[in-house]
């Protein structure tokens, strides 16, 4: 079987700090070989809204205001949805001309052609309790990861993993358990003034990867 190049989209693994360039530079592209793409899912006027909506979210973020912080989150899964779409359109378009895709700003990659593998280890893991109530942030990052899944236990509950099940064993304490996409997670209503153990692993096609150490954190 013969295996075609696709846009690849590793760049939604970028530091979100870096993605306004690469948005850039796919918009760049893409206005100029306009001839090559004249159907457009998304037009270039809107990814250029979109990026400059990250590149100030970004901005605000980094004075260390939690509403900012939670904002730039949506703003980063819009931006990652709205360019997901195109890069996947440019792949349609290029019919596994590597030019082609280059030409769109994306890199080229091959399709898998053996099964794919469970998530690495989680690497850079962090925890931090925000000053609003009951709200911590969370993030990490792994090799070949789809989506994350994010626990919050209370002190007196275990936090376990069997296979791709996560087994909570913990009487009437509440335990906070939480998937998502993004590699980064604003988690919400948890119970104030409370001691929680905060850990998180990746997940994609074939499994989920290892759970991490947890860290002890207090919520606002």
């Amino acid at each position: 079987m013969k295996i075609q190049s696709k846009a690849s989209l590793e760049f939604t693994n970028l530091n979100v700090e870096l993605k306004p360039n690469f948005g850039t530079g796919v918009t760049t592209n893409l206005e100029t070989y306009a001839d090559e793409f004249k159907a457009l899912p998304i037009a270039v006027t809107d990814l250029q809204d979109l990026n400059a909506v990250l590149t100030k979210g970004v901005t605000d973020a980094q004075t260390g205001n939690h509403i900012a912080k939670s904002e730039l989150i949506t703003t980063e899964k819009n931006w990652n949805a709205a360019f997901k779409t195109t890069a996947n359109y440019v792949t349609s378009v290029a019919q596994g001309d590597e030019v082609i895709i280059q030409k769109g700003g994306f890199k080229p990659t091959k399709s898998e052609s053996a099964p794919p593998v469970a998530p690495g280890a989680l690497e850079n893991f962090h925890a931090v309790a925000e000053n609003a109530p009951g709200t911590v942030t969370v993030s990490s990052k792994a090799a070949d990861a789809k989506g994350y899944l994010f626990i919050a236990a209370q002190n007196g509950a275990t936090v376990t993993q069997d296979g791709n099940m996560i087994v909570i064993t913990v009487g009437d304490i509440k335990v906070f358990v939480e998937a998502d996409t993004n590699h980064k997670l604003m988690m919400h209503n948890l119970t104030p003034k409370t001691d929680f153990n905060i850990s998180m692993l990746a997940f994609n096609s074939a499994g989920a990867g290892p759970l991490s150490a947890s860290q002890n954190l207090m919520t606002q």
